[in-house]
């Protein structure tokens, strides 16, 4: 099983980032400039190095809103989310064993108010993923539809493979 779900482009985070990018690289660029004709601090010298850490971070939020997208695969043990199109992939591995549930994501209304609307890189999906007392949501940019059916093909997935299991070890 593989699936591959596109990242949905949200313009408010995307612009916002993007101007926020370019006043750090502007701080970054008056830091140095300002050491160089004064002389450099040596205890100040943290202050462009934070900044170009702060800059590269937005710079992996831009490229997630850009050209962000998941892929789903599983293997004989686990369910396997990774996110892909950013400078920093990620990948999070969960064990077929100890999924509890997978379904549609259900939002409360405070938590759509902050998360959702404005700042969809921070684990908002329609797919939410219950393990060992734990939720991981994806799948950001899929209508409701897309989302049951990816669903349905997960979950038979992970019933053939736990149905394999039960038979080996009978």
């Amino acid at each position: 099983m593989n699936i591959e779900l596109k990242h949905k482009i949200n313009w408010f985070l995307l612009i916002f980032l993007s101007l926020y990018e370019l006043l750090t690289i502007g701080c970054i660029y008056a830091w140095i400039s300002a050491g160089v004709m004064v002389g450099t601090h040596k205890e100040l010298i943290f202050v462009p190095i934070l900044l170009i850490m702060l800059a590269i971070w937005f710079l992996d939020f831009i490229l997630w809103q850009l050209r962000g997208y998941e892929v789903i695969t599983m293997d004989d043990d686990d369910l396997i989310i990774k996110k892909r199109g950013k400078l920093f992939n990620s990948k999070v591995m969960i064990n077929i064993n100890d999924i509890e549930n997978l379904e549609a994501s259900k939002f409360k209304l405070i938590y759509l108010l902050f998360t959702n609307r404005y700042f969809s890189p921070f684990g908002v999906g329609k797919i939410s993923v219950r393990y060992l007392r734990k939720t991981y949501r994806f799948g950001f940019g899929i209508s409701k539809d897309e989302a049951l059916r990816h669903i349905e093909e997960i979950n038979t997935n992970i019933s053939q493979i736990r149905d394999k299991y039960m038979d080996y070890n009978d």
